[in-house]
């Protein structure tokens, strides 16, 4: 039978793409392999950061996932974030605590724990610095890093240009949504959330508010540094089919009309890159390359941005 090296690459909370799993024949001796995964957010009161081992062993693959030491350490490991400023000088350092509150659903690997490391909320991220991850092993003696530069907090809406324009979703040309990039931002996702509020129409004060996302493909500029402009053409039609798809008819309820979100997800190259490189095969060759900027591990340590646009108001005449 053959013995095989599970490396997970988890999702982490709110992914903005899809994650990856890869099985590697190994024929070497035992080596500890430590995984990573993190994504700082400027915007985020509080960043996390998942690290797991890369687990070996004779048998179903999926029979050892279930175990929680087979890809869980346990609490041997001192994580913190450095700070540096544009001349790498050391300006601080914050310690991440083990964490266990967030419930993982339920898949092929084991849920609890769900070990996770996190900084208090006290600790801001600043776009303007630069950030490296450590992390030693204090039964090993192994440390690992990795840094990363930060998406700047902020994104420029150019069009809808306030809350108080209107969204036309019928006519031509298509509504179109423009925006600035940002600096360290390379992948730009576009996601409009339509809210409403469903009345139950047998007891009128029995009413739930609810919203359906609508995401678009990623956009991928060409220059990371350099503010261009991107934009995005939403067809009407495109609106109402994704309501259609996700809502369907209930004659019990009443359903009342409410705001559009424009919601940003922006990922850094590091991330773009590690992404790509680890997509499924789709060929012939099966043979997977890696891609980490995590020296001494696997994984990603990179950044993000999700940013949203709040309560613009349909036309009259969009209404459903």
């Amino acid at each position: 039978m053959h013995r095989f090296l599970k490396l997970i690459f988890y999702p982490t909370l709110l992914t903005i793409l899809n994650s990856c799993s890869t099985d590697f024949d190994v024929t070497a001796p035992y080596k500890e392999t430590t995984v990573v995964y993190g994504l700082l957010d400027a915007l985020d009161t509080i960043q996390w950061v998942r690290i797991n081992k890369a687990y070996l062993g004779e048998g179903d693959a999926y029979v050892m996932a279930q175990q929680p030491d087979s890809i869980n350490y346990p609490d041997i490991l001192d994580v913190k974030i450095e700070e540096y400023n544009e001349g790498d000088m050391l300006l601080k350092s914050f310690f991440l605590m083990r964490d266990s509150s967030i419930v993982k659903e339920p898949g092929i690997f084991a849920t609890t724990p769900n070990i996770l490391y996190r900084t208090n909320g006290n600790d801001k991220i600043n776009p303007d610095n630069s950030y490296k991850l450590v992390i030693y092993n204090r039964e090993s003696g192994k440390t690992i890093t990795a840094k990363t530069n930060v998406i700047v907090d902020t994104i420029y809406m150019v069009n809808p240009f306030s809350t108080m324009q209107l969204i036309y979703w019928y006519g031509t040309p298509p509504f179109t949504v423009k925006w600035k990039t940002v600096s360290e931002g390379v992948v730009y996702q576009l996601t409009v959330r339509f809210h409403y509020t469903e009345v139950n129409l047998a007891n009128t004060s029995d009413s739930v508010p609810k919203y359906i996302d609508w995401p678009f493909p990623e956009l991928v500029t060409n220059n990371a540094i350099e503010m261009q402009t991107l934009e995005l053409e939403i067809s009407g039609d495109g609106f109402y089919y994704n309501v259609k798809n996700h809502i369907s008819s209930n004659p019990d309820v009443k359903r009342i009309v409410g705001n559009i979100d424009f919601i940003f997800t922006v990922a850094a190259n590091e991330f773009y890159t590690y992404v790509q490189v680890n997509k499924p095969p789709s060929g012939v060759n099966q043979n997977i390359p890696q891609y980490t900027n995590v020296d001494g591990g696997l994984g990603i340590f990179s950044s993000r941005l999700i940013k949203g646009y709040d309560n613009y108001v349909m036309a009259d005449g969009s209404a459903i």
